[in-house]
């Protein structure tokens, strides 16, 4: 048991072994008890109070339902329904769409809230010229957003061997 947590704060350095036997179950206790004292990759519980932000990961044209997205809520949290409005983009332009969050499902259950953490499904209040603009790598922002198209930066390479940088690199 003093190993496992040993090996959980050297987990940068060490790349632990367990010996198990999924015959007797040997080793499984300990097993367990590594997976659960490890780190979260991520903190989603922190972002709850940030704006709403939902990645669109891929896009469905349900029969009886209209345009869907699934993705994941990467911040915020959102309530939907018929007064929930949503802006979805950007579009070639840079312009977002503002539409209604119809219908939310997780793991096939409808549900009326996300929250940031989540993997979800999204059903829009869209019509046919809307929803052929829909596609992956877009997100769904509940408070309107402004996009930029190029902007100027400063930049310092420090060290670099075989690309040759230049203007409009």
């Amino acid at each position: 048991e003093q190993d496992v947590s040993t090996c959980v704060g050297k987990l940068h350095t060490l790349a632990p072994v367990l010996e198990t036997s999924c015959v007797t179950g040997e080793g499984m206790d300990l097993l367990r008890k590594m997976l659960f004292s490890l780190p979260k990759r991520r903190r989603h519980e922190n972002k709850v109070k940030r704006p709403f932000e939902f990645l669109v990961e891929d896009v469905f044209n349900v029969p009886g339902v209209g345009a869907v997205v699934s993705g994941f809520v990467n911040a915020g949290e959102l309530t939907v329904g018929s007064s929930c409005h949503v802006y979805v983009g950007p579009n070639d332009d840079g312009t977002f769409m503002k539409t209604v969050a119809k219908s939310a499902h997780i793991a096939r259950i409808n549900t009326t809230y996300v929250t940031s953490g989540q993997s979800a499904c999204l059903a829009f209040a869209l019509n046919k010229e809307m929803r052929k603009k829909l596609r992956r790598g877009m997100v769904v922002l509940k408070e309107s957003p402004t996009s930029t198209r190029e902007f100027n930066a400063e930049i310092c390479v420090l060290k670099g061997e075989g690309t040759t940088i230049r203007r409009s690199y």
